[in-house]
């Protein structure tokens, strides 16, 4: 019925529920088990669910095919599709290094800026002394949040790029590219309102650095938007969610199973 119903979160409740993992692999009366169903309903993530759990027997049964005895033995793979998958991975893979460099440079930049505040620091003897001038100014605050917000995503870009190229496989790489250049057009957004509100916080008054920050903003967003239509018609978005959810589930299982 969780199945039929779509209620994902009942069937990862039973999943996470020792005392019911006999459920996993029960067939019903037809002779269906919890995958077929959740494949034949088209439950997208139900079928993610179980297929990531190492309890279910269809994962386990194909894992065993790859034996010499196996009828899958018989099934070719041309060298031309080989070949075109290897240089499109390769592709990615340089595209990853370039992503590396621009997300790399992102951290340094607001890294950099979080230390040099917009307006200086307090430097009189006091209980204030070494705080920024402009903390209660509320463009300075929101100058904080786009900085933090864009140095955060950099650092996870990167993480994602070094993960995928040292632990991933010619197929999963492609995920971990997906998810590092949309962490990326969110830190350089952020970046972008980052100078806006720096600008804004030092010069509140100024007419000509309202109408400079103005230009360039927009530029800077005009440019990110490009680049945002152009990963969104490259690359699925969705399909590499699911893919780092489905890690992280798979690793908040383990840790479970553990305990």
């Amino acid at each position: 019925m969780a199945i039929v119903g779509g209620q994902a979160n009942v069937v990862r409740y039973i999943l996470e529920t020792p005392e019911l993992e006999c459920l996993i692999n029960q067939p019903d009366v037809n002779g269906n088990i919890p995958l077929h169903l959740a494949t034949m309903e088209r439950k997208t993530w139900i079928v993610y669910y179980l297929m990531w759990d190492g309890r279910n027997i269809i994962p386990n049964i194909w894992g065993r095919l790859g034996t010499r005895d196996s009828s899958l033995d018989n099934i070719k793979i041309s060298p031309r599709a080989e070949q075109e998958e290897a240089n499109a991975v390769q592709t990615y893979r340089q595209k990853g290094q370039a992503l590396l460099m621009v997300t790399t440079l992102i951290t340094t930049v607001t890294f950099a800026a979080a230390f040099t505040m917009p307006g200086g620091y307090n430097n009189d003897v006091g209980p204030d002394q070494g705080q920024a001038l402009l903390q209660s100014n509320n463009d300075f605050k929101w100058f904080i949040i786009t900085d933090s917000i864009a140095m955060t995503c950099s650092i996870i870009a990167c993480c994602l790029l070094f993960w995928g190229a040292v632990n991933s496989n010619k197929s999963s790489y492609v995920y971990y590219f997906t998810s590092a250049a949309a962490l990326t057009y969110i830190a350089l957004q952020s970046t972008a309102i980052a100078f806006e509100t720096g600008i804004k916080a030092v010069m509140p008054h100024q007419q000509f650095a309202k109408t400079l920050e103005l230009i360039v903003g927009t530029a800077f967003h005009v440019s990110t938007f490009l680049f945002l239509s152009q990963l969104v018609k490259t690359l699925s978005l969705p399909e590499a969610c699911k893919f780092l959810i489905s890690h992280l589930y798979k690793l908040s299982c383990k840790i479970k199973n553990k305990q």
